[in-house]
């Protein structure tokens, strides 16, 4: 792991041939892959007057392509991911609020957003313009600009913007790696929001400052779920109680009978986030097929910090099989 405190430092965790981004239907990316694609999408930005703290909203899919943009544009400006689901009055504010440079979207979107951002003056960008060869060399962040921005989730006033900077996010990374004991060999089955701090921090950053690999998928989907397992042979995932007890129940997903054998061949830890979700869909954990380890929360404010109560070592030796 890295000693570095900012997201390029992250990068270079991995060895150059170590996968680093695998998908459903899509080419691996390995770690060496990874860097130059980041420093690629600096340099982009560097070349349309875009460079340190620089506001760069993102409205993209989950998935890799979303994955990789959030990394290059942490790498050398300060990204805001917003929800692809936000409607136009929200998109609006959001963009608003963050004072954003420009807007990332993907070819041939259609999102609200880009009309919000052009009546603000706001660039829009498109993702495969983005990610096109320039020759300059790139402006890397600094360990104390910021790297991020979301704001809280605004259920008792007004939705707060809360700067993130690169050290914040990286030493946070680092916390869950540690908390966890992830290395090289773990993969992780991403099924979180990339626009939110725990689908980026858990599921993303974390799994990647170890030199391990994400499975980056378009979110979760109870009827592929067991699939994505037995191509990606996870060993962890991170998720909220509503998603691991909603896949047993699940219309036309794989019963008991069908999905032991994945599970017996590919054993998960879940990392339950007990901070989210419906209470009470909590006890249905007890009866899904992998090891449940709580996560005590921790939110945008304080950069997802404080990933469980338990000590890693234990998690590792016992029996996955069995809550």
């Amino acid at each position: 792991m890295n000693d570095g405190c900012t997201v390029r430092d992250l990068l270079s965790s991995g060895s150059d041939d170590g996968l680093a981004i695998t998908a459903p239907e899509r080419p691996p990316i390995t770690f060496e892959q990874l860097r130059r694609l980041t420093a690629g999408i600096v340099a982009s930005l560097n070349a349309k007057s875009i460079s340190r703290n620089d506001r760069v909203a993102i409205v993209l899919p989950n998935g890799p392509d979303m994955a990789c943009t959030f990394l290059g544009v942490t790498s050398g400006a300060t990204a805001a991911p917003l929800n692809p689901a936000y409607t136009e009055d929200e998109f609006t504010f959001y963009l608003s609020d963050i004072r954003a440079k420009a807007l990332i979207v993907e070819a041939g979107s259609t999102s609200p957003a880009i009309g919000c951002a052009k009546n603000l003056g706001i660039e829009v960008i498109e993702l495969e313009m983005l990610c096109s060869s320039i020759a300059s060399e790139p402006i890397f962040a600094k360990e104390q600009d910021v790297a991020l921005v979301l704001h809280t989730s605004g259920t008792t006033s007004r939705p707060k913007m809360v700067p993130l900077t690169q050290t914040n996010i990286v030493v946070s990374a680092g916390n869950i790696v540690r908390t966890l004991a992830l290395t090289t060999s773990d993969v992780n089955l991403n099924i979180m929001p990339l626009f939110h701090i725990h689908g980026l921090m858990a599921g993303l950053l974390a799994p990647l400052l170890a030199g391990g690999t994400v499975f980056a998928t378009p979110g979760f989907n109870a009827l592929k779920f067991f699939a994505w397992v037995e191509k990606a042979k996870p060993t962890w995932y991170t998720a909220v109680p509503d998603h691991a007890s909603g896949y047993p129940r699940a219309r036309g997903a794989p019963s008991q009978r069908h999905r032991t054998p994945s599970i017996a061949v590919h054993p998960l830890i879940v990392v339950l986030d007990a901070a989210s979700g419906d209470r009470r869909n909590r006890g249905d954990f007890r009866s899904a097929p992998h090891r449940i380890l709580r996560h005590d929360g921790g939110g945008t404010s304080d950069g997802e910090q404080s990933p469980t109560s338990r000590p890693p070592q234990a998690w590792k030796r016992r029996p996955t099989g069995r809550s």
